[in-house]
């Protein structure tokens, strides 16, 4: 069977509908999501640096880290007292709404008491705390997964009612207990709300969500952490609090009032978790930050901008296939400049809906765009290298090969104009040709010249040369034009002298046929030619035409005069030299022009070859 070859528009179509459900294959595998959270980290980042988001309703954190530790000599798990403080400091400041990201003891320790101290009842201490701050606002606890139980750990019931002070006033069903944990993307990085799918069994409200609820805020929540809102967190270490509350420092404490506070550790080893920038303000470069300030940033984004949200999918399947379409391209500038074009517009609309708590997954949409330039310039590459093949093919026998070469390649277009060009023209004729074709019958004759132009022709390309024409019996080649040369007359001589020593060849396999013997003249002159596309439009040709032509067409003639087989004017020996072997032949008389000096020269290997 004949193989069919694809139309150009059919093969862009091909790789559009390739591309775009390649494109799509990819989105919607999640194959590359890696990417997309990246690009997403990026957009955090400079959405930071050069368009900060302003909060209205700010999270105060309060941090038990290692300035709060040092002033207690208990061990963490012993810290009631100090808590209890804490707790009754933070009261003090009349907060909106308090969260704990601390989980409080699940029994009791009332069986401890330090030695200097045997009254000490460590469960009353700590509860007093959490009495007097369940009372003076609405108070989240928080809670961890059990996974040795397969549950939710328990809390002590006597702290758990104290903290639940202010909710049995006003809510008595409200539950003060939320899940703490957060879901991990792939890369170890907390990006998104831990939302049902991110809690065990599915049903666990969150900490944040809780504590948002008692702001006044709704309780559906869902997408990705807005972590280019609100600066850095400042956050207020516990040994200060505690020192206010016990200065009376009124003032300092009005800092918590009505606002949205979290208690949590910040410790350098502990609850630490990884998020796309750095959100801490002691650790400017730092993205391994305390739980808490995660639990803060969750609570910033639902109390601000909310949560962002993925575009609609309608919309990213329309970017893959509009990505797709560049494959539709048949000019691979334009495409080019379309791409790059949209590559910017889609990641300036991506900043920019970023900004307005919108989320376009970009990754699939540059990749499909990506694989549709670079296989639809491939396919445009192979159609024009086919392109070119045909025309090569099509029109090698008809114009030379650096002619060819440079009209393939737009370098002589029809449409530029022509220009004069310093050249060496050379003509070649069969003597008594007219005499030797009365002989013979037609075919041989065209036989004996093809065959004659094919070497004549193969020599002078080799030296640089075009093939002008060939004129019944004669050959017109130019030298230097359209490929320059540093010396065409030298080209143009020893390409004459090859011609010679290739003939002898030649006519000994004419005389194996029985065929006559061809003996030729060559005549050569350098000048300046006007080189262009000259005929009408449906016809024309690419040649030379001026003086120089004229005078090597009539040099062509001197050869059988002077018994040499090749003839040349001074322009061409003097370009060459004047070498020895140039016999000057004095001034000759050239038809239609004015007398010109000639030299004359027949290449001595002729004879030794001839002798052979």
């Amino acid at each position: 069977m004949a193989k069919t070859e694809l139309s150009p528009k059919n093969a862009s179509r091909l790789v559009f509908i390739a591309c775009a459900a390649l494109g799509l294959t990819i989105h919607f595998s999640s194959l590359i999501d890696g990417v997309d959270r990246k690009i997403l980290d990026l957009g955090f980042a400079l959405e930071r640096a050069y368009f900060p988001k302003s909060v209205a309703n700010d999270v105060v954190i309060v941090g038990i880290d290692e300035a709060f530790l040092r002033g207690t000599p208990e061990p963490i798990a012993l810290l009631h007292e100090h808590l209890g403080i804490l707790f009754e400091a933070i009261a003090a400041g009349k907060p909106k709404v308090v969260g704990l990201d601390i989980v409080l003891p699940d029994r009791s320790f009332a069986f401890l008491a330090p030695r200097d101290r045997p009254e000490v009842n460590f469960d009353e201490l700590l509860a007093k705390g959490l009495l007097k701050l369940g009372a003076a606002a609405p108070l989240i606890v928080s809670e961890t997964w059990d996974h040795h139980r397969g549950q939710f750990g328990d809390l002590f019931v006597p702290f758990l009612g104290a903290a639940s002070q202010w909710t049995q006033a006003k809510q008595s069903k409200f539950d003060v207990r939320g899940s703490a944990l957060f879901c991990l993307d792939a890369d170890g990085l907390v990006r998104k709300y831990p939302g049902p799918d991110c809690q065990p069994g599915g049903r666990q409200s969150t900490l944040t969500e809780r504590i948002a609820v008692q702001a006044g805020l709704g309780s559906d929540w869902s997408g990705l952490i807005d972590y280019g809102s609100g600066p850095q967190f400042q956050y207020i270490s516990g040994r200060d609090l505690v020192s206010w509350f016990k200065s009376g420092d009124v003032e300092k404490l009005a800092t918590l009032r009505n606002r949205a506070v979290l208690v949590g550790t910040i410790l350098d080893t502990e609850d630490r978790l990884r998020i796309p920038v750095p959100l801490l303000f002691k650790e400017p470069t730092n993205k391994l930050v305390p739980g808490v300030v995660v639990h803060a940033q969750v609570l910033r984004t639902m109390l601000n901008s909310g949560f962002i949200k993925p575009v609609p999918v309608a919309l990213t399947v329309l970017l893959i296939l509009l990505a797709a379409r560049l494959a539709l391209f048949h000019r691979m500038a334009a495409a080019f400049a379309c791409y790059f074009t949209g590559v910017i517009a889609l990641l300036s609309t991506a900043a920019f809906l970023l900004g307005i708590a919108w989320f376009i997954p970009t990754a699939a949409v540059l990749f499909t765009a990506t694989l549709a330039l670079v296989v639809g310039w491939a396919v445009a590459a192979r159609r024009h290298w086919l392109e070119r093949q045909n025309l090569t093919r099509t029109f090698n026998g008809y114009v030379s090969p650096a002619v060819l070469k440079g009209i393939i390649s737009g370098a002589l277009s029809p449409a530029k104009a022509g220009a004069k060009r310093q050249v060496c023209v050379m003509f070649t004729d069969i003597r008594d040709f007219t005499t030797m074709s009365e002989g013979l019958p037609a075919n041989r004759v065209v036989e004996l010249l093809n065959d004659y132009f094919d070497s004549m022709a193969r020599i002078v390309h080799a030296h640089g040369g075009t093939v002008d024409k060939f004129i019944g019996d004669g050959m017109m080649a130019v030298f230097g034009n359209p490929q320059p040369l540093a010396n065409p007359e030298k080209n143009a001589l020893d390409a004459s002298q090859e011609m010679l020593i290739a003939l002898i060849d030649l006519n000994r396999d004419f005389a194996r046929r029985g065929l006559p013997t061809v003996r030729i003249g060559i005549g050569l002159h350098s000048g300046e030619a006007v080189i262009g596309h000259l005929g009408s439009r449906e016809r024309h040709e690419y040649t030379a035409i001026g003086d120089a032509v004229n005078v090597a067409a009539r040099v062509c003639d001197l050869p059988k005069k002077l018994g040499k087989p090749i003839a040349c004017t001074e322009s061409v020996a003097k370009a060459v030299g004047y070498p020895d072997f140039l016999i000057d032949a004095g001034l000759q008389s050239l038809k239609g022009h004015t007398e010109m000096r000639v030299y004359s020269w027949e290449p001595k290997v002729l004879a030794a070859l001839q002798g052979e």
